[in-house]
């Protein structure tokens, strides 16, 4: 009997170590850890930006990087999903699991990863800039005319592509992202020919400008129109550069244009809505805009959105002026 009793404890505490070490396997599994030195950020706290489709609505979800006086930090966090963070002008890539040793600084190309998730993250370095015109390089890559422009994004892109498909230690998510993240800096570049060119040289007044920007635009169609189809996916939206040139669809000559027979997820509609509401709260702290956003958010669907836009009411609502200190209330009446 004692000794049936001693094996019926024994397998009781190999049960009760399995399940702790299952535990602490799923918490590892849920987590990201990074260390290493971030330099020429000019502070003890900088902040990693959260960069997915929400990021177009808050900062709610950013994370503060506490380093020490050198730049150094060593911080864990908890992760539920892939994700895209910016640190200055670098773009990670962080999935649950991930345990990297990082050097940033404000030149992207500098930047050095090692560990799991570094190969992810050392192609990211080289992403490009859609206010330099992505593949135009801020007009570097400007040829004589737009036929020779567009041959050298296409093939800039070609060699982008090959590249991603040569990653081994990556999932397929993040190369159906990031393939997205490539045709739409193909449209960026190509939309973007307009403004580093020389194309609007001789325009006498506003009117041929319209005119000549119009017929450009017309001219794309064939070009874009392919490729906005094939980025045109809910999940794509954590793509900071797609988001950029699905913004065009606001514009509604363009729209008829660029979106002809397109469909448009829901996600995406919800999301430049949302977009637009927040900008209101941004622009203009009053009780019409509180109310209006207040309105609308009964009608959001995506609870990461409604997060946001809840956040900006908050902030919008402390600076209507019921609820500023009356001391600043005071300061305000004498101003008028």
């Amino acid at each position: 009997m004692k000794k049936l009793t001693i094996m019926m404890a024994t397998a009781a505490l190999c049960c009760c170590l399995g399940s702790c070490n299952s535990g602490t396997k799923q918490e590892l599994a849920n987590t990201v850890h990074l260390k290493g030195q971030l330099l020429d950020m000019g502070s003890q706290n900088v902040r990693m930006r959260f960069d997915g489709a929400a990021s177009m609505l808050g900062d709610s979800q950013d994370i503060l990087l506490k380093t020490d006086a050198s730049g150094h930090f060593d911080t864990t966090f908890v992760l539920k999903e892939p994700t895209y963070y910016t640190i200055s002008r670098n773009t990670l890539y962080l999935t649950p699991g991930d345990d990297m040793t990082i050097k940033v600084t404000q030149t992207n190309t500098e930047a050095e990863f090692s560990g799991i998730g570094a190969e992810a993250n050392n192609y990211m370095k080289f992403r490009l800039f859609p206010k330099g015109g992505s593949y135009l390089e801020a007009g570097g890559n400007l040829r004589g005319d737009f036929v020779s422009t567009k041959a050298l994004v296409d093939s800039l892109a070609a060699i982008r592509m090959h590249t991603l498909d040569t990653l081994s230690n990556v999932s397929d998510a993040f190369k159906k992202q990031e393939t997205a993240r490539i045709k739409a800096d193909i449209i960026n570049s190509y939309i973007c020919y307009a403004s580093y060119s020389r194309m609007f040289a001789g325009v006498k007044n506003e009117e041929e400008m319209r005119a000549k920007w119009n017929e450009f635009n017309v001219s794309l169609t064939q070009d874009v129109t392919p490729l906005y189809k094939e980025i045109m996916n809910e999940d794509m939206l954590n793509v900071a550069v797609v988001r950029d040139v699905l913004s065009y669809q606001e514009d509604s000559t363009l729209a008829s244009l660029w979106f002809k027979d397109i469909s448009i997820p829901a996600r995406t509609t919800e999301l430049y809505a949302c977009a637009k509401i927040v900008d209101n709260l941004r622009n203009e702290a009053s009780e019409q805009t509180v109310n209006e956003a207040k309105a609308f958010l009964q009608t959001v669907k995506n609870a990461d959105f409604v997060t946001e836009i809840e956040g900006k009411i908050v902030q919008a609502s402390k600076l209507l002026p019921d609820n500023l200190p009356l001391i600043l209330r005071c300061w305000m009446w004498k101003a008028m």
